[in-house]
């Protein structure tokens, strides 16, 4: 299957699932975050807020928020066609929705913080194969920001984790076709299991 149509196979797949069934999915994940030192280490995390069928953050979200973790959220930057900014997430940070009717944080220029320096980003996705190669929704924000973290990368600020977050069942054997300015995953969290495919992701 080309890109498009793996995408939309598994978005019906997604759609398709009962809330208990991603709950579950959900709680089995979160055990496998926590019990992973590189991710109990990380202070400064991004993370999404899942909808129409992803594996649930919100616990994940409640977690790190309760560990007194910084907590991040994208919001579609206003000053840069589809990208990202990200916005500190706190237990009464106001929401809004984008123009994609995503509950975002409401956009602050003051409290915007900088995805570089953070230590981990959860990423949503739609596939990924077993080289960390993902497709996402196909409107490229999370592209874009990541290619501005990788440029902003050096041997002295260190590039930030870039973790998966989907169901084992949205890993396909079959090899994807990234775009020269895809950038990988370094890992990747399911239900069962966690994945690395960088040789110098801490494992």
């Amino acid at each position: 299957m080309n890109t498009s149509s793996i995408r939309q196979a598994f978005l019906k797949k997604r759609r398709s699932l009962d809330r208990p069934t991603q709950d579950r999915a959900s709680a089995l994940a979160l055990k496998q975050f926590q019990q992973h030192s590189s991710f109990a280490q990380a202070q400064r995390i991004a993370s999404f807020w899942a909808i129409r069928g992803e594996m649930p953050t919100q616990a994940l979200n409640q977690l790190l928020i309760d560990q007194h973790r910084q907590v991040f959220l994208p919001h579609p930057d206003p000053h840069h066609q589809h990208s990202l900014v990200f916005v500190e997430y706190q237990q009464d940070t106001p929401f809004e929705r984008d123009q994609f009717g995503i509950p975002v944080p409401v956009y602050s220029e003051k409290n915007i913080h900088n995805p570089a320096t953070f230590d981990l980003i959860l990423i949503p996705l739609v596939a990924v194969d077993t080289l960390g190669n993902r497709v996402g929704m196909g409107k490229g924000f999370y592209d874009r920001t990541l290619n501005k973290i990788q440029n902003a990368h050096n041997a002295q600020s260190p590039r930030p984790l870039l973790v998966g977050w989907c169901y084992e069942w949205q890993v396909t054997p079959e090899p994807l076709h990234p775009q020269p300015w895809d950038v990988p995953l370094d890992a990747l969290i399911t239900e069962q299991t966690i994945r690395w495919f960088t040789p110098n992701s801490t494992r």
